[in-house]
Order: structure tokens, then sequence, then C-alpha cells
């Protein structure tokens, strides 16, 4: 099973990595542009009042060596979605590598607060469903911002709702509590990690545009760079 779609994607390219299709011209598709912005203003100020600030005193006042380890930790829970992604993309090395990492840290790297993989040779890559429909040439549909959330496209949206039924394991957990407190150290490392992307959008003088064509332009990599 996991042989086949590798063969059948070998010298596949999908419509959207060739430059006559109108995905690969990411700044041409806004149908939402004015509820967007205003949803983007939103957005940006309820980052800046409250979860930005968190995460700056987090990355700020906590040991980076305690920082590292969290960051491994939550990756490490993401390789199961990186291999079925992977395999949905009949990337036989992502599969495997993301397969082993798994294996490696969450027993030789402590629940993978130590990424043993690295060590070894293999880095982490990160893969999601999204990606692998718009592989197979499924569209992205239009951009669109949601709140809190922040970028997305129909494609992007439904990969993740994907992701969170049947992949994210932080929902196995049973405790209510417990499960509460992993989703909000969760939370503030992602915001942590976007600080610098933070402080680069500030400098833009029309940071939607630079949000939205940023967005865009990396989820197009990531399809055509499998």
């Amino acid at each position: 099973m996991l042989a086949l779609p590798a063969g059948c994607a070998k010298n596949y390219a999908p419509s959207a990595c060739e430059a006559l299709d109108p995905e690969y011209f990411v700044e041409t598709e806004d149908p939402f542009e004015s509820y967007n912005r205003a949803m983007f203003n939103f957005n940006i100020e309820f980052d800046a009042a409250i979860t930005e600030p968190t995460a700056r005193f987090w990355r700020e006042k906590t040991n980076k060596h305690v920082q590292h380890g969290v960051s491994n930790f939550f990756d490490n829970l993401k390789e199961p979605r990186n291999f079925f992604a992977a395999t949905l993309m009949g990337n036989v090395e992502g599969m495997t590598s993301t397969s082993s990492r798994f294996v490696m840290n969450s027993t030789f790297g402590l629940a993978g607060f130590i990424d043993v993989g690295q060590a070894v040779g293999l880095q982490y890559t990160d893969y999601d469903f999204g990606q692998a429909f718009g592989y197979w040439g499924i569209g992205r549909g239009p951009y669109i911002v949601l709140p809190i959330v922040g970028p997305s496209t129909p494609r992007s949206m439904t990969g993740s709702l994907i992701h969170n039924r049947h992949t994210y394991l932080i929902s196995r957990i049973d405790d209510s509590e417990g499960q509460l407190f992993v989703q909000y150290m969760n939370w503030l490392d992602f915001r942590a990690r976007l600080i610098p992307a933070t402080d680069l959008l500030k400098e833009q003088p029309d940071p939607y545009i630079f949000a939205r064509e940023s967005y865009l332009q990396t989820r197009l990599n990531k399809v055509c760079s499998p």
C-alpha cells in the first residue's frame, strides 16, 4: 500500500507549480479582502494586547534549554501527522524519517524533549494534509483570515480538520485539565516561535499584504517541494 503512492507520485508535478497556473501567482486571488483586512486588524490588536506579551515573557524569561525542550516535545507530537501526510504524497524519505524520529525521540528522547533524531542526522520536516491535497492537484481556494487563527485557505482548513480529528495526539489526553495545560503550552510555544516574524511584519508598509503573500508563497513552496 505504501509503495503504490510512491510509485505513482515519483514524477508527479502539481499544476499549481507551473508558471501558467493561477495559484502560481499568489497575489492575484483575494475575493474577501475587505473582510480579511478587518479580521486581520482584529487579530493584530488581540495579539498585541494578550498573546504577544505572554509569548515575549516566555521567550525572554525562560531558560533557552527549557524552550528548546518544549519545542522538541511538540514537534514530536506532530510526527504522526507528518508521517501520514508524507505517505499521501508518496514521499518515502519523509515517511522513513518521520516514523524513525518519532520512535527514537519518544523513547530515547524522553517523550520528545530531546531531539535524538536530529543528533543522528534526521532533521525535522513539517508535512501536513493541506500540503498533500495540494500535491495531488486540489486547488487551495480563496485566501481567508480566520479569527485568532490567522491566514488560511479552504484546502488548509480541511487538512487541519483531518489532523485535529485523527492525528492530533494532544486530544487523546483523557484528563481535561492536563489536556488544557498541554494545549496552552503548545500555543505558547507556537506563538513564541513567531516573534521574529512578528517583528518583521511590524516593519512593513502594508502588513496585511505582506502577511498574505508570505503565507500563500510558503504554502505553495510546501506543495511544490514535498
